[in-house]
């Protein structure tokens, strides 16, 4: 009995002790339990975890919860890199009391702590909160660019060589004339310019800048990019070849392709015309020719680089003058409005050289500033001088680039244009006729070409298998050719140059004065031309127009070649796709440039007020009434610009869709 009492005792204070503990285990959960409760219907004493809602190269953004107390002003933000010990002695302070912070000039590609703290209106604050999670900005462009770039110069800064591909076909050994292309993007609008001027007047060096800060290098970054053959730290290198750089943009704020044509420098010594006129003959054929060897698209500034404050000496206007000659004898009259002065070496002052410039006829309405003497090494002592020479160059550039998507762009013509004389006679009422009927001519021949644009669309889509295996195939093409027939000696004719066509030949009136007694004319008007233009209108050429459609065999090389491509490149269907969407919008907009300025000097030369659309609606009708060879594809194209409400290319996109590269 003893043993059998001792036993049930025994199990009776085991099952005491496990109820004891299983109450104190229930005590210490139902004590926590309400202590949660409680402490959640309590304001919270300090602030949450930073976390980001947006982190970009150089910046992230953060918040956290907030303290839950009325009296908070705004929080007091401390930030670290990631792995070191001390916090930065610098506290942040927000602008208000909402939980949210950007912090911006951080380093590319970095780990960042941070931890916050509410600040009360009496003065007093809470504690630090907890420590944010790394947070990492992500890795700079410039910065993977670097690792494909060949270094030149030790610096500091380090120059590094932009990586280039070189339009193998594009070459020409002779004139010296070349392209290349930096870079790929999705951008559809380019935009050219043409870069002259005088020896020693920086032209490449501001090339190089304009490059620079395209690509968003800054004061602070310990680089800088070169993309032309000299060392750009070596003064005084000339350039030898014509440069057509292609430079895709990086930044996310572009909006264009820019196209640089950088040109050897004229020579403004006496005895240097043989020289000059050599360089004219080069330049003028890269910008005219058509194919892979020619520039093929029109010029939107022409960029005149001249040092802000030239050495003063009797005939330096002579010399400007001469140098603006010889540029305007390729660039035409079309081109005036596209001049540029580019002021280099400027030092903050009015620019010396504007008198100068004007007196010799150069537009210094719209002109830039700039002072890159700070871009390559070696640099001066004075820091601060440096960066503020780089704010300088950097505005000048950045006023530059906003103004440029504004210009209307012009291509040079093969046949003679006309030259400015500001300094002597103005331009004669005959010779502005000439430019009248030059621009008719250039607009019926770039509608066409946009039609055999809108074709490669289509071929591109007939042969998609082909292009994907890189397989050479030929397709046949109509194009447009319009001839300008020489006449008999002996004969003359009447051409009308607004509507571009031969109203009445053979004529037995030579005399443009004597045109209103021409057999064509009736009071004073054409009875031939649709738009039954005044006799004034009409002149003698040495030539009658004829217009035809001429089949012709192509290849899939020579549609790589024309898009800038190699021959022997395995070209991307989609790659394809957006170089034959570029290549539209930039017909598109010389088009455009073309009937703005042909409205606006044939609105001076009759005294009327015409519109560009009424300007379109009557070439319109003109071919629907003279059903000239292709006449179908120019009227498709001139309705789809008729139909936008105003005759400009600010969204290119919108014209692809209304052209018809819908979903393609």
């Amino acid at each position: 009995m003893d043993l059998a009492h001792r036993v049930r005792n025994i199990q009776i204070r085991d099952n005491l002790l496990l109820i004891k503990v299983y109450l104190i285990s229930a005590f210490h959960f139902f004590r926590k339990y309400v202590i949660y409760i409680l402490s959640s219907f309590e304001p919270t004493l300090r602030p949450g975890q930073p976390r980001s809602t947006d982190v970009g190269i150089d910046y992230i953004c953060l918040e956290w919860d907030g303290v839950e107390r009325d009296d908070v002003t705004h929080y007091e933000i401390r930030m670290k890199l990631a792995g070191d010990n001390s916090w930065h002695k610098t506290v942040i302070s927000t602008e208000d009391r909402r939980p949210s912070h950007r912090f911006s000039e951080l380093s590319p590609d970095s780990g960042y702590d941070f931890m916050s703290r509410a600040v009360y209106s009496d003065g007093s604050s809470s504690e630090f909160g907890c420590t944010s999670a790394e947070i990492k900005t992500k890795c700079s462009e410039l910065h993977t660019l670097l690792k494909v770039c060949r270094k030149i110069d030790d610096g500091p800064p380090s120059v590094h060589r932009l990586p280039l591909r070189e339009i193998r076909e594009s070459e020409d050994n002779v004139n010296k004339t070349r392209k290349f292309v930096f870079g790929t993007s999705t951008y559809i609008r380019e935009k050219t310019i043409l870069m002259v001027g005088p020896r020693e007047a920086g032209k490449t060096t501001l090339t190089e800048g304009l490059v620079n800060h395209s690509l968003g290098i800054k004061w602070e970054d310990n680089f800088r990019f070169t993309i032309t053959d000299e060392n750009p730290t070596k003064k005084g290198s000339p350039t030898e070849w014509i440069n057509c750089y292609k430079v895709h943009p990086i930044m996310e704020h572009a909006d264009f392709i820019l196209n640089i044509v950088d040109t050897p420098s004229f020579n403004d010594e006496s005895g240097s015309t043989g020289s000059n006129q050599d360089l004219l003959k080069r330049l003028k054929g890269f910008l005219s020719a058509r194919g892979p060897k020619g520039l093929n698209r029109g010029i939107d500034a022409v960029c005149l680089v001249i040092p802000a404050n030239p050495v003063q000496y009797n005939g330096i206007d002579v010399i400007l003058q001469d140098i603006f000659n010889s540029i305007m004898s390729i660039c035409g009259v079309n081109m005036l409005e596209n001049v540029i002065p580019m002021l280099t070496f400027a030092d903050g002052k009015e620019p010396s050289v504007l008198s100068i410039l004007s007196s010799v006829g150069v537009p210094t309405q719209h002109r830039f500033v700039f002072n890159s003497s700070t871009l390559f090494p070696p640099y001066s002592n004075d820091a601060q001088l440096g960066k503020t020479l780089w704010q300088f160059r950097s505005r000048g550039y950045e006023e530059f680039l906003e103004h440029l998507p504004n210009m209307k762009p012009s291509r040079v013509l093969e046949n003679n244009p006309i030259t400015p004389r500001p300094d002597t006679k103005p331009v004669g009422q005959e010779e502005i006729m000439t430019h009248l009927q030059g621009n008719r001519l250039e607009i019926d021949v770039k509608l066409m070409d946009l039609a055999t644009v809108k074709a490669d669309k289509d071929t591109l889509k007939k042969f998609a298998v082909d292009i994907e295996l890189n397989k050479s195939f030929s397709f046949e093409e109509e194009i447009y050719q319009q001839e300008n027939i020489p006449l008999d000696p002996g004969t003359h004719v009447t051409n009308c140059i607004l509507c571009h066509t031969t109203c009445h030949y053979p004529c037995q009136i030579p005399d443009n004065k004597e045109k209103i007694r021409c057999s064509a004319m009736a009071n004073g008007n054409c009875t031939v031309c649709h738009q039954k233009c005044i006799w004034h209108m009409h002149m003698h050429d040495p030539f009658r127009i004829e217009e035809k459609m001429v089949k012709v065999t192509r290849t899939y090389e020579g549609l790589k070649a024309k898009y800038e491509f190699g021959m022997q490149e395995n070209v991307p269907a989609d790659a394809m796709q957006l170089a034959i969407k570029r290549a539209f919008v930039s017909l598109l907009e010389e088009v455009i440039s073309l009937i703005s300025k042909t409205v606006k000097t044939s609105n001076d030369l009759q005294g009327v007020r015409n519109t560009e659309q009424d300007f379109v609606k009557l070439m319109i009708n003109t071919e629907e009434q003279q059903k000239k060879a292709g006449f179908e594809k120019r009227l498709e194209l001139l309705r789809a610009i008729q139909n936008n409400s105003t005759v400009s290319v600010s969204d290119p996109n919108a014209w692809l869709h209304e052209m018809g590269f819908v979903d393609w």
